[in-house]
Formats: structure tokens, sequence, C-alpha cells
């Protein structure tokens, strides 16, 4: 058990005694609504990337400029969950008005509190899953200690439905992982762009259109990739 492990229990305690406190209505809205959140956060992440990557500035990175594509899929995610967690706060706070009327009945304010902790528990171990998506990607791919966590692994491949929704991304970190590991001691960019931009189409983490016009726009260049965007000609 390292740190990280650590921090998940922790935080899933916390979610425990916030949900205790705030009873069953509020902690039940918060947790549904940071499900649909986050649902939505997922879907539209894509297109809401390709659009910052049509405006926004390529990085270098040494050279492995794919890198820019993972960059902007999580800035989009953590833009558009930020903005929808925003909504759900004001929604949560006018749930907390019926909330008080319960804790003045004691026969209902006990066992709403004890749900409350029930799903605050759920709902932070839900936020837990996606900050390990999040810090499973290849832009975290140096920080270690991630990888080392006892709880990453069996939180990420066996959450209902979360794991069957996200099963495809985190197929693509394995991927990228490995094909990290093969170009290590290699200084041959231009091999791995074109892998990484394989790996990208394959798991359609973006389009062909997109990677056509990133290049036409002059932030992508790497040689032999119309060989590749061959592979995954749109019909």
């Amino acid at each position: 058990m390292n740190i990280v492990d650590i921090l998940i229990i922790v935080f899933i305690l916390l979610g425990a005694f916030i949900g205790f406190r705030d009873g069953f209505t509020k902690a039940l809205v918060n947790a549904v609504g940071v499900i649909i959140v986050t649902v939505i956060a997922y879907v539209l992440k894509n297109p809401v990337s390709e659009i910052l990557m049509s405006f926004m500035p390529f990085f270098n990175f040494g050279g492995v400029t794919s890198l820019n594509i993972v960059l902007y899929e999580v800035i989009a995610f953590l833009l558009v969950f930020s903005v929808l967690m925003i909504i759900l706060k004001i929604v949560a706070v006018t749930t907390g008005i019926f909330e008080t009327f319960l804790k003045f009945t004691i026969v209902l304010g006990i066992p709403s509190k004890i749900l409350g902790a029930v799903v605050g528990a759920i709902k932070n171990y839900i936020l837990v899953f996606f900050a390990l998506y999040v810090l499973s990607l290849p832009t975290f791919s140096s920080w270690k200690f991630i990888n080392e966590s006892s709880y990453r692994e069996p939180i990420l491949s066996k959450t209902p439905l979360l794991s069957m929704v996200a099963s495809q991304t985190v197929s693509v970190f394995d991927d990228f992982a490995s094909l990290k590991d093969k170009y290590e001691n290699s200084d041959n960019t231009n091999e791995f762009n074109l892998e990484t931009i394989d790996i990208f189409l394959k798991y359609k983490v973006v389009t062909p259109k997109t990677v056509n016009s990133l290049i036409d726009n002059g932030k992508l260049d790497i040689d032999g990739i119309e060989n590749v965007l061959n592979k995954y000609k749109e019909e």
C-alpha cells in the first residue's frame, strides 16, 4: 500500500462523512449529478478537444507532438466537467432546503444520514475512478507512484458499468505504455509519433478528419502519416 492507496481510502471515508452530515436527499442529488456530469464530460471531450486543437497551439514535447492530442483531451474533459459541476452545486444548494425539514424529524433524520453516508462514499469512489482514469493518461505515464497503487488496476477494471464504459480508453493507455517502453531508449520520434497516431485512430480517440485538419494547419508534421491514415479512411 502506497500513498495513493491511503489517499483513496481517506477520500472515500470523507465522502461517507460528508454524506452523513448532508443527509440522503442532498447526497443523492450530488451522487447522481456527479455520475451524469462525468458521463456527459466523457461524451463531449472528443468534440470539445477537436475545437481546442483547432485554435490552441501545439507543444513540442521533445518531438512527440502527437501527445498534444492527449493533452487537449484531458483539458476538454476537465473543462466540461468543471462547468457542469458548477451547475450541479447550484442544484445541490436548493435540495438542502428539503433536507432541513428531515433533520427536524428524528425518525426520518437518522436513516437519512446513514443512507447519505453510503451514497457519499459511492460518489467519492466514482470521483476516485475518474481521477485514476485521468492520471493513467500517457501524459502522466512518468508518475510511477500512480501505477504502483494496488487499488488502481482493480478500480479501473472491475468497477461495474464504469469499467465497461472506460475499457476502450484503458486499452489506449496500456497500448501507449507498451509503446513508450518500446521506444524508451530510442530517439526515433517520428516512428513513435506514427505508432501513437495509429493507436489513437484505432481506438477512435481522434478521427482521420481531425488528423488531416491538424496536418493542414501545420500542427502535425510526421513523415509517413498518410500511410497510417489510409488504414482508417472514413466510408
